[in-house]
């Protein structure tokens, strides 16, 4: 497989509160590779969004990344530079900046949150793009106008001096979307773009992104609950919880032949068009425990059907690896794989 554009390896990511030190990100390992889609899945508070924004160092002041490399290899891919460390960098370092809405543009959750509400959607666009492509103000607005009617947005000349409270949520996710591609970046990293959508506005951003990533073999680092859109998007995925990867595959084998039992709860509770009527949906007992207070052993152990008493709540799972990239944390294929 040709070299990841993005690598992260043992991450880790904490918050200081009141209660005490919380491990959002708990030793992540991923890859991102040019022109394909990972999908990283999970409940909500499995860490996800915080990896993505460890990417770019944009953690609150409350939080740190303590430990782990995040190593971009685009610029030495494209043959303009040689490949770093994200995390070693000065704040004031002009690759970071490059980095940051340049080679990486981010979707953020809840866009009308995102963006600024007294200043209009093109303002916004033109600021991005002078800061990243050195466009004058004329030819930025010019571009501005042209990116919002790449992203579907109707009567585009008009809208780009709309005001983001006048626009519908939709509209403000496409605006997000211009924005991120503002620098023809080489990774998109979005952060549950469709949530609150409706399925044809769903829909219409994923074939969006498909056609983008189709035309400038960019790669997409694409955070979801749904596992439709997975299942629609994906070329690997990454399924997270209480902030570890604890099954990693190709969408193919993830679908297929699930190992880890969270894996496969998750694609129980998918409902499936005639499957199983008048019986009620699978469900995961419970919910995702607190960081401050982690199971002892395994961190699923609670809630899994499959646990093994005395072993699974006391020692933390092994890493399976069961070759082509394909990874599990789970006693029960300790015997089948290696560990990694």
């Amino acid at each position: 497989m040709e070299q990841p554009l993005l690598e992260i390896s043992g991450l880790h990511t904490s918050f200081d509160t009141f209660d005490g030190k919380v491990r959002a990100v708990d030793g992540v390992d991923l890859a991102v590779h040019p022109g394909k889609t990972l999908c990283v899945v999970g409940e909500s508070g499995c860490g996800k969004s915080v990896t993505a924004r460890s990417i770019l160092r944009l953690i609150e002041d409350s939080g740190s990344i303590d430990a782990g490399t995040v190593t971009w290899n685009g610029d030495l891919i494209d043959g303009t530079g040689e490949a770093f460390d994200v995390l070693t960098l000065d704040p004031g370092d002009k690759r970071l900046q490059k980095l940051r809405g340049g080679d990486v543009g981010m979707i953020f959750q809840e866009p009308a949150a995102s963006l600024l509400q007294l200043r209009t959607v093109g303002a916004q666009l033109v600021e991005t793009l002078r800061l990243h492509t050195g466009l004058d103000k004329k030819a930025a607005r010019a571009k501005a106008i042209e990116l919002l009617d790449t992203v579907g947005i109707p009567d585009a000349a008009r809208r780009v001096d709309a005001y983001p409270f006048q626009l519908s949520g939709g509209m403000c996710q496409r605006v997000m979307i211009a924005i991120a591609l503002c620098a023809n970046p080489s990774l998109l990293i979005a952060d549950e773009p469709t949530t609150a959508l409706d399925v044809t506005t769903q829909a219409r951003i994923l074939d969006l992104i498909r056609s983008l990533q189709a035309e400038h073999r960019m790669a997409v680092m694409f955070i979801t609950h749904d596992l439709g859109v997975v299942a629609e998007l994906a070329d690997e995925v990454a399924v997270m919880y209480l902030g570890r990867v604890v099954e990693r595959a190709s969408v193919e084998e993830l679908f297929a032949d699930p190992k880890h039992p969270y894996t496969k709860a998750l694609l129980a509770s998918v409902p499936v068009l005639g499957r199983d009527r008048g019986r009620d949906l699978p469900t995961i007992p419970g919910a995702v425990p607190s960081p401050l207070h982690r199971p002892s052993g395994c961190s699923f152990h609670p809630r899994c059907a499959e646990a093994i008493a005395g072993t699974c709540d006391v020692e933390a799972p092994p890493e399976v690896d069961f070759g082509n990239g394909r990874t599990a944390e789970c006693v029960l294929y300790e015997t089948e794989g290696v560990r990694a």
